[in-house]
Formats: C-alpha cells, sequence, structure tokens
C-alpha cells in the first residue's frame, strides 16, 4: 500500500469525523438547551422525579430494541431483489417489542416507586416513546442497509429542534408538567413521518409491495420472529449495557441518598456526555480503517496508536478544562437551585481519561474480531460500578457514584490490556506502559484539580507523593527506558 493511498484514506476519515462531530454539536446543542431550560422551569425536586422516570424508560428501553439492526442489515443486503420477507418479521419484531417495554416499565415504576406517584407518571408517559423509538430504529436500519445514512442526520436534528421549540414554550407560558411531556411523546409522531418520508421511493415501494403481499400470501412467522431474536442476542448485550451503565447510578441514588442527588448526577452525566463526542466520533469514523488494515499488522497499529495518543492528549485537555470551566457554566445556566452539581461534575470528569482510552481499546478488540470479549469485558464492568457505586453511594454519599465511575474504567481498561497482551495488540507495547500511563495521567488531573478527593492532605504534598509513587514503579518495571512513540 502506498504512502499517497494511506495519506487520502486518512484524510477522507478526519473530514468525515469532523463532520459527525459538527452535526452532534448542533444536536446536542438543542439538547442541552432543552435540557436548561426543563431544569429551570420545574425545579430541583420535579427535574430528579423526571430523570428518575426517564432512566427507568432509557434501561428498559435499550433491551427494547433487542439490538436487531445489525443481523437485520445483512440479510437485507444479503436477500435484496428477492423475495425479501425480512423487513416484515424485522418491524414486526420490534413493535411486539415495544408493547412489552412499555408494559415492563408500568410494572417496574409501579414495583420501585409505588409512593412516588408523578414518578410513575413520568414513567408510564415517557414508556409510550418505546413504539417510536423502535420504529424510528428501525427506519435508521433501512437507511445503513442502503448506504443512505447522512439522511438519519436530518431525522435527529429534526426531533432535537422540535423538542427545543416544546421547551421554550413551556419555559416561557408555564403549563402542567405532565401535559408537557405528553405534547413531547406527541410531537415524535412527525419525527416518525420523517423518519419514513426520508426513505428513498425504491425502498418505500419495497417495503410497501412485501406488506401488501405478506397479508395476502406470507403471513408473519412467529418461529422467524424467535430465530430473529436469537440472532440479536450478542448485540442486545453489547447496545443495552452502555445505557444500564450510566443510568443505573441514577436509580440507585434515588434509593440510598435524598432525591435533588439524583438532578445533580444527571447534570454532571449531561455535561460529561457532551465531552465523549469527539473520541466516540472520531474513533466510529477510524473503525473502517482499523478493520480494512487489520491483516496489514504495521499499518493497522500504526492507526491504533496514533488514535491513542491523540485523544488521550485530548482526554487530558477536556479534563482539566471542564473541571475549571464547570462552577461557572452551573451557575450561570443552571441558577442556585443546582450549585449541588458542581462537584459531581468536577469528579464524573476524573473518568474521561480511562473512559476514552478503553474506548480506543475496545474498538481495537472489535476491529481485531474479539467483540465477545469485549462484551464479556462490558458486563463485568456494568456489574462491577453497580456493587462499588451501591457500597460508596452508603458510606460517603453521590459523590461515590461518579467516583465509581472512575474507578470501574480503570479496571476495565486494564483488563483490556491483559487481553491486548495476550493477543499481541497491546498499543504501548507492554502492559506494564499501558497501567503507567492510565494511573499517571489520571491521578496528575485528579492532582492539578485541587485534589479534590482528597481535601485533607496538603497540595503539595499529595502532587509530590503521586509523582513518587509512580517514579518509583516506572523504574522497577522499566517504563522510563522504554521507546513507546509511534514509529514512522
Amino acid at each position: 500500500m502506498s504512502k499517497q493511498k494511506f495519506k487520502i484514506d486518512k484524510t477522507s476519515v478526519f473530514s468525515n469525523a469532523f463532520s459527525g462531530i459538527a452535526s452532534n454539536v448542533l444536536q446536542n446543542i438543542f439538547l442541552g438547551i432543552f435540557f436548561i431550560l426543563l431544569a429551570k422551569a420545574i425545579g430541583i425536586n420535579n427535574f430528579s422525579d423526571y430523570v428518575i422516570g426517564n432512566s427507568l424508560y432509557q434501561i428498559v428501553g435499550a433491551f427494547s430494541t433487542m439490538g436487531l439492526a445489525n443481523y437485520f442489515i445483512r440479510e437485507y443486503v444479503k436477500q435484496k431483489g428477492e423475495n425479501d420477507y425480512s423487513v416484515l418479521h424485522f418491524f414486526t419484531t420490534e413493535v411486539l417489542l415495544s408493547f412489552i417495554a412499555f408494559i415492563i416499565i408500568m410494572i417496574l415504576s409501579y414495583s420501585l416507586y409505588a409512593n412516588e406517584l408523578l414518578i410513575v407518571q413520568i414513567s408510564c408517559i415517557l414508556g409510550i416513546n418505546v413504539l417510536f423509538d423502535n420504529l424510528i430504529y428501525s427506519v435508521k436500519a433501512l437507511h445503513v442497509a442502503n448506504k443512505t445514512q447522512y439522511l438519519i442526520l436530518k431525522i435527529t436534528l429534526f426531533e432535537a429542534f422540535i423538542k427545543l421549540i416544546l421547551v421554550i414554550i413551556f419555559y416561557f407560558l408555564p403549563f402542567e408538567f405532565l401535559q408537557f411531556l405528553f405534547l413531547l411523546v406527541g410531537f415524535r409522531i412527525l419525527t416518525l413521518i420523517l423518519a419514513f418520508y426520508t426513505l428513498t421511493n425504491s425502498v418505500k415501494n419495497e417495503i410497501s409491495k412485501v406488506f401488501k403481499l405478506s397479508i395476502i400470501n406470507h403471513p408473519i412467522k412467529f418461529k422467524k420472529i424467535r430465530a430473529l431474536i436469537y440472532e440479536g442476542r450478542i448485540f442486545i448485550i453489547i447496545g443495552s449495557v452502555s445505557t444500564i451503565f450510566w443510568r443505573i447510578n441514577a436509580l440507585l441514588l434515588s434509593k440510598l441518598v435524598d432525591k435533588t442527588e439524583v438532578g445533580y448526577y444527571e447534570i454532571a452525566f449531561k455535561f460529561f456526555s457532551v465531552a465523549q463526542i469527539i473520541p466516540v466520533i472520531l474513533l466510529a469514523t477510524i473503525y473502517p480503517l482499523m478493520s480494512k488494515y487489520y491483516s496489514d499488522k504495521s499499518t493497522y497499529l500504526s492507526i491504533s496508536q496514533k488514535a491513542y495518543l491523540q485523544i488521550l492528549t485530548l482526554s487530558v485537555f477536556t479534563t482539566l478544562s471542564a473541571y475549571f470551566i464547570a462552577p461557572y457554566f452551573i451557575k450561570y445556566f443552571f441558577g442556585s437551585q443546582f450549585l449541588g452539581a458542581i462537584k459531581l461534575t468536577q469528579y464524573m470528569f476524573f473518568a474521561l481519561i480511562p473512559f476514552s482510552l478503553s474506548l480506543v481499546q475496545a474498538y481495537v478488540l472489535l476491529s481485531s474480531n474479539n467483540e465477545k470479549l469485549d462484551m464479556w469485558l462490558n458486563i463485568m464492568n456494568l456489574f462491577f460500578n453497580t456493587f462499588l457505586s451501591y457500597f460508596l453511594i452508603k458510606h460517603i454519599g453521590s459523590k461515590g457514584s461518579v467516583i465509581s465511575i472512575t474507578v470501574s474504567f480503570i479496571l476495565f481498561y486494564i483488563l483490556q490490556s491483559i487481553i491486548l497482551m495476550y493477543k499481541k495488540l497491546n498499543l504501548l507495547g507492554s502492559f506494564r506502559n499501558s497501567v503507567f500511563v492510565i494511573l499517571f495521567f489520571t491521578i496528575v488531573c485528579i492532582t492539578i484539580s485541587e485534589y479534590a478527593i482528597f481535601p485533607n492532605i496538603p497540595p503539595m504534598g499529595f502532587f509530590i507523593s503521586s509523582i513518587l509513587i509512580i517514579t518509583i514503579y516506572a523504574r522497577f518495571t522499566g517504563i522510563l527506558n522504554t521507546n513507546i512513540l509511534i514509529k514512522k
């Protein structure tokens, strides 16, 4: 492969990454304003109820799609042009699963929050969204199968814009909060209409033909639906674990500490989720290149290592910036009711470095056909975070939930590094290099950020102790003599 060709591919990758980041930034601006206005309009108590109800809906909703898009896309492309009824069974499965998910949401909300009527009402109203989620999800899968992914952007931006318009009306012309939620759900019909409208005429005709013929000659086969769900069993786990990981802490907080802490946690998470955009989109864009050049180990490792170092640099910069910006941002945009979110936001950003670097290593596992290992690591990380969060929240309060996230991702990263070492895919040359990097940069960021987790230790003493420990580790492991720079 020539250098010139690789350079062109690289330019294309970063062009696509920039496009994806730009569109996501615009979407997050809309949703960020929605979030701020909603929180200020309903106050910390009702906002916390909204977060709890929304968390229940999102956790169950994460399961409801069953992660079937990947399997459907493969079958759709394979059978295109024939009498393909996978479209019918895919759409039917998603609709049936949405009704099951709605029933589960109702049962869970009544079981967990029987004495909190507003939370139950919020969960049930938002639970109606599952039907729209699954249908829109199905249309997005069709876009991917037909290589018209760029049209998905129209769907997501339109939906974010509609939510923004509704919350502005709610903020300046206050009416009942539950009525506002019904409006949010009702207007998703427009998103669904747009989703179907964006499909090409040939795809619309194909779907219409399949559904008409099916009613007469090919009735829905539940055996086929069961097979479809079985095929998606791995995708459901991978697709849902991430959502559950972030939402489970909100439910734990609602049961173990004052309910207002849930609202503070959500603000911290929203702030953090915006920072995730760059590494997530950059890696999603680089992933096809990683998969393409996996057989060429030199090029493959070069691409992966460059991504690793670039994302490490971005993560350190973002962590330090967010720590100092968060107090001013929350005071100015959210007001005095939400000052309790400042420390949680600052603590949560300590997780950005291990999260981002573990994301790089996750893509290395996926691109090297180790998706099952990635799945099991994600499951272990979810359980570890859940148990550690429960323990820390009970002993040190709400900050335990975000400290747990940082610790969980460090452990997750270390386990990934062990696997990559055995697979001979370690991006920094050795396991000890990987551990050094994660400990060094995480501890240094905590140190620079006013030693928030260890306020009783003198700043200079903490800094010197941290550097001393890392230096001793480096001396005895020999990392200081190891060249971890990328070979040109």
